[in-house]
Order: structure tokens, then sequence, then C-alpha cells
């Protein structure tokens, strides 16, 4: 799904978007052909099993429903040296690397933690108002589900649209269609979901990005 810096394939000078997009759409049509339901540009689930907001449903009638998972309110811890964890307010992980050298550097500190330190996050980014905005905007938006507009209304106490007029643009290039007060991305939309999730970075994160030294 990505071409990274600093990989073989990002050394090259070919362009791989038009691969991508058709290798894409490849998979995409076999995983629905076989039954299975796209929740998100990468996320696809046989009906009827699993998935959010269905968590228990392999249960017995007499059994006490599951608590349903939302990911735009509810945090996630990840385990390992990979994953990314988040609360209401921080985004944290690992530092990230891409050269042979910086993952095993990474991968060694990991190993070499004490369990203690396990109890802090050393490497995060601490999300402000504007931030948890957005967050809940792509959380929403990039799934099936669509970004509902009454419940950012009731979360935030503002309206999205005046917030972001930008979205106006989703609409008008066909990324994204509004029914009711629900905003979902079309079938064009899902596939350019990374451009769309970039294109709504803050400029104080594309700054971080940007001054970021890759390793």
């Amino acid at each position: 799904m990505y071409v990274r810096p600093l990989t073989g394939l990002g050394r090259t000078d070919k362009e791989w978007d038009d691969i991508r997009l058709a290798c894409y759409r490849e998979g995409r049509s076999l995983l629905l052909s076989e039954g299975y339901t796209q929740v998100s540009m990468r996320m696809f689930r046989q009906g009827g099993q699993g998935g959010q907001g269905r968590q228990g449903s392999h249960l017995s009638p007499l059994s006490p429903p599951s608590p349903v998972y939302c990911c735009q309110a509810d945090g996630m811890i990840g385990l390992g040296c990979g994953a990314r964890s988040y609360t209401n307010t921080l985004h944290y992980s690992n530092e990230y690397a891409v050269g042979a050298k910086g993952i095993s550097d990474i991968l060694q500190a990991y190993i070499q933690t004490a369990d203690e330190s396990f109890d802090y996050a050393h490497y995060g980014f601490q999300l402000d108002a504007e931030e948890q905005h957005r967050r809940y905007i792509l959380l929403s938006l990039l799934s099936n589900e669509g970004l509902n507009c009454a419940s950012y209304r009731q979360q935030f106490g503002s309206e999205l649209y005046a917030d972001f007029p930008e979205f106006s643009e989703l609409l008008a290039f066909n990324l994204a269609i509004k029914d009711e007060d629900i905003l979902q991305l079309t079938e064009f939309g899902i596939e350019r979901s990374d451009t769309i999730g970039a294109w709504l970075f803050s400029e104080k994160v594309q700054e971080l990005m940007q001054g970021y030294k890759l390793k």
C-alpha cells in the first residue's frame, strides 16, 4: 500500500501509483466476490462475523452482551515493538524507521527495555483540541459507517462544515456523498483514503513529518 523512502522500491525511478491502484482493485474484487464486506480501504470482513458493533455475536442468546467498541471515542492499546496506541489525547508508539540499521536499533532497544519502563509512553504526540477533531473525523470518514455530522456536533459542540469548510471539496470531486446527516466516501474516495487522510493532517503535523529525519 505504500512505497517508503529508503526502501528498494523507493530508490527506483518507477511510478508505482497505477500499479498499486490496479492491485488494490483486483484484491478488492476478489474479496467482494467471495462474500466479504468492505469496512475500510484495508479492512474486509466476512458477512455476519466479527467487526465493530458485532462483538459477542458468536455467544448464545443467554450470554450477556459484549460492549461495543467505538474507535472514535475509545482508546486502543497496541502490543509489540511496532504497535501504535492511543487515548483521547495521546497517540504513542516506538520510533519509526525503514532502513535495516534503524529497524535493528529500535528492536534491540525494545528487547532490552526494563518491564517497569512500559508504564510510560516515551515517544508520542499529544493531541490538542484541533487534533482531536481531526482524529475523530478520520476514524469516522475512512470507515464504511461514515462521518455522522450530528454525532460530531454532539461531541464537539460545533458544526463540521464551519470547522472544516474544505470538506465541500470531497463532494465536488465525487470523493464523498452526503446522505441526510452522514458523509460517506464513494468507491472512488475509498480508493484514495490515504490521500484524503494526509489532506486532513494539520499544518503542525505536516511540519513535524517533513522535519523528521528518516532512519
